[in-house]
């Protein structure tokens, strides 16, 4: 019986040493997790600084407020004039493989700014197809954060899956834009047209998932 009492007692302590252990395992684990994300998100923050445009300074900001409507698609972000931040700046998303447009800065003041996104109902982005042989449209916000990319001859090749960027330009393809040419947007998910059709249904999934 003694015996038995002290093999108790030594597997209960055996337990809980092995409990410990475990414990201090999954804190490891978990440090070792955030350490990994961690990296990713400066890794993505610098890929993001690689791709700025010419004349432009990046400025790292978080979004601290939404709309509360879907049709107007906006948000507030912790980055203003002190940071440097100007009405019409364009805004990216650090993301892989590299930064892909969000939006444009529609109000700043001291200490924050409004990030109008490229899937609100207002916004118009003239756009480009990578591979199309220089096809030029105008890119406006359908429904399901979707997008469709009007005004695209069907003598241009549109691929399914190319390479969609802003083209510098908008309204007629004479105007400049406020968004730099060349800054990803997103993916051709359908390109297609009538016999009867002058121009192309192009429809785009955009890169970033406001």
């Amino acid at each position: 019986g003694w015996d038995w009492v002290t093999g108790l007692v030594d597997a209960r302590g055996e337990n809980e040493r092995l409990r410990e252990e475990n414990a201090a395992l999954r804190a490891q684990v978990l440090a070792g997790t955030d350490q990994a994300a961690e990296v990713a998100r400066l890794r993505a923050l610098l890929r993001m600084v690689d791709d700025t445009p010419t004349g432009y300074r990046p400025v790292l900001a978080s979004i601290v407020g939404r709309s509360p409507t879907n049709w107007y698609s906006r948000a507030r972000i912790d980055a203003g004039t002190n940071d440097g931040v100007v009405v019409n700046s364009p805004v990216v998303a650090a993301a892989t493989p590299g930064s892909s447009l969000v939006g444009v800065i529609t109000s700043a003041s001291i200490g924050s700014s409004v990030v109008t996104f490229i899937t609100d109902s207002s916004t118009r982005v003239g756009a480009t197809v990578d591979g199309s042989g220089g096809a030029l449209g105008v890119l406006r916000p359908t429904v399901g954060g979707q997008m469709m990319m009007d005004g695209v001859p069907r003598e241009f090749r549109v691929r399914d899956g190319a390479v969609v960027r802003t083209a510098g330009f908008v309204a007629d393809m004479r105007l400049p834009s406020v968004f730099p040419r060349g800054i990803p947007i997103g993916q051709v998910a359908g390109a297609g047209s009538q016999p009867v059709d002058t121009f192309q249904t192009i429809q785009v999934t955009p890169f970033a998932d406001e």
